[in-house]
């Protein structure tokens, strides 16, 4: 029995439940059995205990362990067992790299089953106690609550971060005790906690009491690293500044940003922005943000406080907001500014909606929401510039009011190394059908307003997820469109792919967007995230586009004092223009490139993305081909399934 090694991917049970081991060869034959005994060790004895899991069928198959192993997994095996001996530079390795475990590396990607199923067991059985549990920043997780740090960097990152306060955590709860277990108030609850800024994952765990009708909950919470401070200096300009950023202010659930920027060119010598958001309000579910900015001798503020379709739960949605912003003339450049040309542009935006229930007692139909909102929007600027024929104008003021109805029925999974670096990220799976009506006062007659919208997203198994959406909006004048849009998006990722310790996913998404009779001076453009990642110019302009964006994504097992990484290869494809055909040569634009985007998921800093570009067709624009730039934003995101206000569809 000193031989006997079993675990899950080396352990064979035939169709006479007999385990198959030669030491360290493993014989799997075809069409294994689905229900199985399962070995456990009990008083330093194997014994079998009876097991519902289901086990694939696999095709047979011989491995020998450690036969096959690459040069790269012999050098960071060699690097770790070098870091486990009891030496001045081993220690110091092992303080500073962390190694994967073998079994969390060379595991499938986590079942994509919807987020709610795990609690249908326990539907309607009564909730007899609710337990809180805020873990640390670094060493415990949702899954191994009781693990503990490790080294002197975890031990001391632990000690100096103040964790969120349990009560705070407590308010964000969409059930309490002596409730019915419902299976979509759960996963929602858990899915609330992990979008929060200092939740780096969340948990909603049921202690089931075998024979009783009620059952304990234990509410798991991880924070981030909340505080973040960084600086800069930009040779090119002679800036440099720093900023300052808490995600979590005592643990209290609110975020605080200051952001310092100076330049003797500057008016006063520097430029400021600040922002404090509370969200803390009826269990998180209403948003405060206040933010003021001093930029180049402009003023702006905006506030605003919110409670949007997150959550089935809410019924009663709405907002007030309210911005006052200065503004330079467009056509002015920044050395030629003078205080008598500022613009005032004072924004208001008031909206209120009701979420019915609807189709919910139709086949996965629970949570489906009929929502009814309103909303006016008042611009008013002041000291604009005179308008002249044939010049680009901006400066309208107006009036407007929209209502619109729409049907959402959202649920979502679970899944990791999609947007993040192996944090837990919930990807919004359903159907969203919306029309929206309005009518707008602006320079001259009231305009009528109609759109439409739609949005489709599924998890299909071994193909991966798949989101498309499109939309149609514009008012009219006289019986012609004004200020118009069509849109389409697709997004596809891959099921998460496993090859020996590394992984790899990859991505592809297609936009298409065509203005109608937009006003002067409105164009789409491809730069940057709009569609080609690295690319800018100005000049690049239209009033429809195509862009077609691939990349790939590459993890590797290894994290440097906690920072994931990935490597990537990216290829994008526009066309741009204003004539009716779009897809000629002279509309297209290319890029291809490849970086390294690395991250700490436990703390609350950005992203960092370091990439190189080559852009075929930059020759034509008098600029380099090749272009070395750092972001701090993935490119991709899920294409929009929240229902916030209605409003006129986006030109983007």
């Amino acid at each position: 029995m000193k031989e006997l090694f079993i675990s899950r991917k080396d352990t064979f049970f035939s169709k006479n439940d007999t385990l198959i081991v030669v030491k360290d060869l493993v014989i799997r034959e075809k069409d294994t059995l689905v229900q199985f005994l399962k070995p456990i060790l009990k008083d330093g004895k194997i014994e079998f205990i009876e097991s519902k899991e289901i086990l694939p069928k696999i095709d047979t198959v011989i491995v020998h362990q450690d036969t096959i192993r690459t040069k790269n997994e012999q050098v960071l095996k060699e690097i770790q067992q070098f870091s486990q001996k009891k030496n001045f530079f081993s220690q110091l390795i092992k303080n500073f790299l962390v190694f994967e475990d073998n079994d969390v590396n060379q595991a499938k990607p986590e079942s994509k089953e919807k987020s709610d199923e795990r609690y249908a067991s326990y539907e309607n059985k009564i909730i007899r106690k609710i337990d809180i549990r805020v873990l640390g920043v670094f060493g415990p997780s949702v899954d191994n609550p009781d693990k503990k740090p490790k080294g002197v960097l975890e031990k001391s990152g632990n000690a100096l971060h103040i964790k969120s306060q349990k009560w705070m955590v407590k308010r964000r709860l969409l059930f309490a005790r002596g409730d019915k277990v419902n299976s979509l108030t759960l996963s929602e609850t858990e899915r609330l906690l992990r979008a929060t800024s200092y939740a780096y994952d969340a948990k909603v765990v049921i202690v089931d009491y075998e024979g009783k009708d009620s059952v304990d909950i234990i509410v798991l919470v991880q924070d981030v690293w909340n505080i973040s401070v960084g600086g800069g200096f930009d040779q090119k300009t002679g800036s440099k500044g720093f900023f300052i950023q808490d995600a979590n202010f005592a643990g209290l659930g609110q975020q605080l940003l200051t952001d310092f920027t100076f330049n003797n060119r500057y008016p006063k010598g520097m430029n400021f922005y600040g922002n404090y958001n509370v969200n803390t309000f009826q269990k998180g579910l209403i948003n405060a943000s206040f933010s003021y900015r001093y930029a180049f001798g402009l003023n702006s503020f905006i506030s605003g406080i919110n409670r949007e379709f997150q959550t089935p739960e809410i019924k009663w949605l709405g907002g007030v907001n309210y911005s006052i912003l200065e503004l330079w003339p467009y056509n002015l450049r920044f050395d030629s500014f003078t205080v008598n040309q500022k613009i005032k542009l004072n924004m208001g935006d008031v909206w209120a909606g009701y979420a019915f229930p609807f189709l919910e007692n139709t086949k996965n139909g629970e949570g489906s929401r009929l929502i009814f909102a309103v909303r006016a929007v008042k611009y008013l600027y002041e000291n604009v510039p005179e308008k002249k024929a044939g010049k680009y104008f901006t400066y309208y003021s107006s009036e407007s009011a929209f209502a619109g109805l729409t049907y959402i029925n959202r649920r979502f999974y679970k899944d990791r190394y999609i947007f993040r670096l192996g944090r837990t990220e919930d990807i919004p799976i359903g159907k969203m059908l919306g029309v929206t009506t309005g009518v707008k006062k602006r320079d001259g007659p009231l305009l009528p307003y109609g759109g439409i919208n739609f949005t489709i997203a599924e998890f299909v198994k071994k193909i991966g997820y798949i989101s498309v959406t499109g939309g149609y909006g514009s008012f009219w004048r006289n019986g012609k469109m004004e200020e118009g849009v069509y849109y389409g998006r697709l997004l596809h990722f891959t099921p998460l792919i496993n090859f020996k310790n590394w992984k790899y996913r990859n991505y592809i998404s297609f936009r298409y967007t065509k203005g109608l009779n937009q006003l002067d001076g409105y164009y789409v453009n491809i730069n940057r995230e709009n569609g080609l990642r690295g690319f800018i110019s100005e000049g690049v302009v239209g009033t429809k586009k195509f862009v077609i964006n691939i990349e790939s994504n590459f993890y590797p097992p290894l994290n440097l004092l906690g920072f994931k990484m990935a490597f990537v290869l990216f290829a994008d494809f526009a066309w741009i223009g204003q004539n009716k055909n779009l897809l000629t040569r002279s509309n297209y634009y290319s890029g291809f490139g490849l970086g390294l985007r690395f991250r700490n998921e436990h703390l609350v800093f950005s992203m960092v993305q370091v990439m190189v570009g080559y852009y075929p067709d930059a020759i034509k624009l008098n600029k380099t081909p090749l272009q070395f730039y750092e972001r701090s934003r993935f490119f991709y995101n899920f294409l929009d399934f929240n229902y916030s206000r209605p409003g006129q569809e986006p030109y983007l």
